[in-house]
This record gives structure tokens, sequence and C-alpha cells, in this order.
């Protein structure tokens, strides 16, 4: 050691780990979007990740259409950002565009049979540089064929005119939704939620896939995504109890339809009924979803809060053929009862269901109120954000008590507001043998209470003679 005279400073990492927090209703949608009647490099909107934060952005990136069961992620977009008025969303659409490119040898003025989608033409270098509409050229449309005029720049340049046809009608499958991984390794579809962390840094709390997770095979691979997501994450999937003519038309037939769907678990949150405002129908899954978002953006971004019986900004509610269908408050019971939420008109509309997909089968609390469903996997998520820093280092008392200490510390704060009735981490002995520590394997934990929804309040009339004789009285 060097010989010191006079006086020294010196820093140390800080004992407390500041919280890292997840956005509990950051809904991640997959479905289709008419992305071939906008600009932009359709592998960037394909089967990827894309975090949207307004109406407009949503709209530049993937096109708009009012026809929600053809374009199924319009309706989030339509429902979230110009109805409910909450953010963001994560994109995740399926659908390439369906282009036909064709390869020009000496661009000047060249003519295409076919008449194309407005805003769908673009075209390329050989070396894949993409060129500038109104910079490097021109397009003009008629009803039978669009032209592509070179402007000077590239004038007499091979290049490659991508367009898409109006005769091009497309049709989705479930399969589309659910997607898969090919053989080098890039995944579609619902296994592209796997990408959301890696690619945008975001952990989600809410998964929907508009108009297909009626499906069977569709909300089970949301399911799939729903537990250990990344290895890391739980989330809760919101999915739709059909209500077309194949499924439930009236609330009698819920138990039967939500069993014939296979919907039966805590990470599940089914819900039964369009949702109308004005002309337009949303699937129940867009809406609940929006809701949820709204009322955890009302309370800190905490989902301590459940969206039940909370007032939901529509016209009515419908079968998805639009009949109107005006439940009175048993009726919807009965659809709660089953372990399915709906939409009920008490001085305006609301969503009405606290309950998971679990319930009745299952009667732990933890698994059979969304609000406490949420707010378990708000705090796993959080810890494995907080102190993922944390793995790896030398597994020593110092390494314990910053953990114990940075977590009650924030669960005394959450405890303090209200958030929950216990929120307390331990080191105990017990559960440490030697033959764990030894494996480099050290163990916490946790006890945690989120309060559960007031689901009923009941109090007892009882008349009172003396107090009406003592009126009369004049006592």
């Amino acid at each position: 050691m060097a010989f010191t005279h006079g006086i020294y400073t010196g820093e140390q990492e800080t004992s407390i780990t500041a919280p890292i927090t997840s956005d509990a209703a950051l809904t991640i949608v997959v479905g289709t979007a008419p992305i071939h009647t906008v600009a932009g490099d359709p592998a960037k909107v394909t089967n990827m990740p894309v975090l949207v934060n307004n109406y407009e952005g949503a709209v530049k990136a993937f096109g708009y259409s009012d026809d929600f069961k053809t374009w199924t992620i319009c309706a989030a977009v339509d429902y979230f950002f110009r109805v409910r008025g909450v953010g963001p969303l994560v994109i995740i659409n399926v659908y390439d565009g369906e282009y036909t490119e064709q390869e020009v040898e000496t661009l000047t003025t060249e003519q295409v049979s076919g008449k194309a989608t407005e805003g769908s033409v673009w075209v390329t270098l050989e070396d894949g540089t993409r060129l500038t509409e109104g910079t490097d050229y021109t397009v003009t449309y008629t009803e039978d064929n669009f032209t592509v005029t070179a402007k000077e720049t590239v004038t007499g340049k091979r290049v490659t005119i991508h367009y898409h046809l109006d005769a091009t009608v497309p049709s989705f499958t479930k399969e589309d939704i659910i997607g898969g991984v090919d053989e080098k390794g890039r995944a579609s579809g619902i296994e592209a939620i796997k990408k959301v962390y890696p690619v945008l840094g975001k952990v989600s709390g809410i998964l929907i896939a508009p108009c297909y997770s009626k499906e069977p095979e569709v909300s089970a691979a949301l399911l799939a995504k729903s537990h250990d997501m990344n290895g890391s994450w739980e989330v809760v999937s919101y999915v739709e109890v059909d209500s077309s003519a194949e499924g439930a038309t009236e609330y009698t037939a819920i138990k039967t339809r939500k069993e014939a769907q296979g919907l039966t678990d805590t990470s599940q949150y089914a819900v039964w009924l369009w949702g109308m405002v004005g002309e337009k129908k949303y699937p129940p899954d867009v809406v609940a979803a929006a809701q949820t978002g709204y009322v955890d953006s009302q309370n800190d971004d905490v989902p301590y809060n459940s969206p039940s019986n909370k007032a939901t900004p529509l016209t009515g509610a419908c079968l998805e053929d639009g009949t109107p269908v005006y439940l009175d408050r048993e009726e919807a019971n009965f659809v709660n009862e089953n372990g399915v939420a709906t939409f009920l008109n008490v001085n305006g509309w609301r969503l009405w269901g606290n309950r998971t997909a679990a319930y009745p089968a299952s009667t732990d609390v933890k698994d059979v109120f969304l609000s406490v469903r949420r707010m378990m996997n708000w705090r796993r998520n959080n810890f494995v954000l907080t102190f993922f820093q944390k793995v790896d280092e030398p597994a020593n008392y110092r390494l314990i008590e910053s953990i114990v200490d940075s977590y009650n510390q924030t669960g005394n704060y959450y405890v303090a507001q209200g958030y929950c009735a216990v929120d307390r981490i331990e080191f105990r002995t017990d559960e440490n043998p030697v033959t764990d520590i030894l494996g480099g394997i050290i163990r916490f934990h946790s006890m945690y209470s989120p309060f559960l929804p007031a689901e009923t309040i009941e109090t007892t009339f009882e008349f009172d003679p003396n107090a009406l004789t003592t009126a009369l009285s004049g006592e």
C-alpha cells in the first residue's frame, strides 16, 4: 500500500437497491393489421413487437380500417387510444402485406397491370436500399393499373417494385395467430411474444388476441406464454367467451361454453359479450384490457384496484353478430358465478366481474380474484427486475441483508399506501440447507397479501319502534 499523509475519501455501493417496476397493464395485442396501406418496410412490422404510444403512431406504422374482424389490431388501436384514452400498446402483426415484387432492368416509366392499393407501392435498389416516393419516383394510379415514374436520381437504374394489388383479399386463420418457429428460428404470431422483452425491454401484464381468443387453441397458446415468459415473467391473458351462433348466445349457456373453450386457469380473465360504441363493435378482451389499463393509470400504475364496476365508455353490449344484450344484475352475477366477466348497465355501462377463469373450480384467493392475481404477478416480476443484478454476486451475509432490506423498504411503502396488507421478505435458515448453499442457491420467503375486492357489501335494516315513539312524543 502506498504511503499516505492527509485526508482521503471513498465511496461504497448503496446497500439499498432501487426498485424497478413492470408495466402491469401494458397490453400485447397479437393480430392482423392492413400494413399494405402505409409506406414502410413490412419486415419491421410483421411478427415483430412494436411499441406504439398513440393512435397516430399506430396508424402510421400499421394502417387502419374499421373492419375489425379482418384487421383485429385496429379494434385495439381504436378502443385503447380513441375511446378509452390509454396506452401504450405492444403490437405483433402477423400479416406480411402480400406484396408482389417486380424487377425492372432500367427504371424510367414502368406500368404494372392491376389496381394497386394506394400507398402500398415502394421501390428498392439492387442492394435493398429503399427509395423515397416523391424524391426518387412518383406513382400514379388508375382503375386498371399503376405507373411508377423515375426521377433524375434513379433514372435508368435497376430496381425492384413492391406492391399490393387490391384484388388480393387476405384470409386469416387461427394458425396464423398462433404462429410458430421456422427452420431459421424466426418466431411468428403468439410465439413472437417472447421477443417483447429482448427487443423492447418491456415486461407486459396483459395478452390479447382479439377475435381469435375464443378459439381453444389460441387461448391455450396465450396461456402458455402467460406463465414463466422468457423464464421470468407472469402475465394474464384476457380471452373472449364465444358469443357467436356457435357459442353462448344466452347467459345460461356460459358454463357450457367456458368449459368447451377450456378456460380454467388463474392467468385467464374470460369476458362474454362485445362492447358497442355507437355503430362500432369491439371484442370483449379489447374493452376489458383497455379498462384495466385505465384503472391502473388512476392508481399510480399499481394493479391493486379491480377494473370491475368502474364506468366503461360503451353505449351498449351485444353478441358477436351485433344483437343487443341487456343483462340485469342477477343474470350478470350468474355469468360471474361461472368465472366469466361481462358488461352491465347500472347508471352507465361498466365491466362486471372480479373472478379469473380458475373460478369456481379453485377457491384459493390468490388464484380466483383478478386484482390479487395481477398484484401477485406484478410483485413477482418486480422482484426479478430489481434483483436480477444480484445474480452471481458472492452469496454472503451482505448480499442477503441487501436484498431483505431493499425489498422490505419498498414493501413497507406499499403497505402504507394501502396497496396490500403485508409485503415482507425473510431469509430463513431452515429453508436454506448447506447442500443448497454449496450448490449456489439461496432462498427467500415472501409474505404478501394484496387486499381483496369488496365484491359483496351487506347491511341489515331493522325497524326501530322506540325511535318512532320518541319522535311522536316530541321528546
